[in-house]
């Protein structure tokens, strides 16, 4: 199997697993919000009493219910959206999540001695915006879980990104279908060019169409890879990819000249632009100031 379908194969199993995850939170909650039984009371006041507060907590526990029957429906829907398109062969990881996890070790991040792969690969999930989740922040801890043995990693992936693009945009503060709205209508094989290092120069060549907003997410996205990855890479390799960062920075900043040049673009695109290039060269020294 080549590489790229390999990779596809991980996420299809891991999109699948989280989805179902999601669903699993929901009901999990409406058991837990069941109505109660009206406890035995001798004493009439304590017998009325507990009357009423049983049928308050009821209407409100069935409030609840009828909300999160709501989130049911939405989370049966987009498992089954995703059920409609992939075979139960397709699938079969992920009825075995410790089959799952040592596939994807063993055919994604074998050579991965540094965990930079595997963390860009983290971060990609994380941007994949073709399904919608009722419990987010759950579901990704059950992915987050598996694939680094730590629940809270990749939320605090998303956390670093979160930030890098506040900084970027004067303290804006997003939320996540907002901040994936800002990227360009890629699709799941395409934020693979953010994984692989030798596609980096593919995606690039589209760079000259992104709105300011969508280059601002892509630098933030390229700020949050150098800032997580100075704990797991030696000092010469994080100096690297800061070199190879700031090449980048250099290749959107002279586009936006360019534009601006020849008036391909608003100039005041290409001047937020160049201000969006300016704060992340700033960003990238704060980094290694630190």
């Amino acid at each position: 199997m080549k590489p790229d379908k390999i990779k596809e194969l991980c996420i299809t199993n891991l999109t699948y697993y989280r989805l179902q995850a999601d669903l699993a939170a929901v009901k999990l909650e409406i058991t837990d919000n069941a109505p109660v039984m009206e406890t035995a009371e001798t004493n009439l006041f304590k017998k009325l009493w507990s009357k009423a507060k049983t049928l308050v907590n009821n209407e409100l526990r069935k409030k609840t219910t009828d909300e999160l029957k709501k989130d049911l429906a939405a989370a049966e829907a987009e498992l089954a959206r995703f059920e409609s398109i992939h075979t139960a062969k397709e699938l079969q990881l992920s009825q075995n999540p410790a089959k799952l996890k040592s596939f994807i070790y063993k055919k994604l991040f074998k050579k991965d001695t540094d965990g930079l792969k595997r963390m860009n690969f983290a971060l990609a999930l994380i941007l994949d915006n073709r399904y919608t989740y009722q419990r987010p922040a759950f579901s990704l801890q059950v992915i987050s879980q598996l694939l680094f043995e730590d629940a809270e990693y990749m939320q605090g992936l998303y956390d670093t990104l979160y930030e890098n693009f506040k900084y970027l945009h004067n303290d804006l503060i997003p939320s996540m279908d907002e901040l994936l709205s800002m990227l360009p209508s890629m699709g799941n094989v395409s934020l693979q060019a953010l994984v692989n290092r030798h596609k980096q120069r593919n995606f690039k060549k589209s760079l000259d169409r992104l709105s300011a907003d969508q280059a601002g997410a892509i630098l933030a996205i390229k700020l949050t890879v150098v800032e997580k990855a100075k704990a797991i890479l030696s000092k010469e390799a994080w100096e690297d990819l800061i070199d190879e960062t700031l090449r980048f920075i250099g290749d959107v900043r002279a586009d936006a000249e360019y534009e601006k040049v020849f008036q391909i673009k608003p100039d005041d695109v290409a001047e937020e632009i160049l201000r969006l290039c300016s704060l992340a060269v700033d960003r990238l020294a704060a980094l290694v100031g630190e």
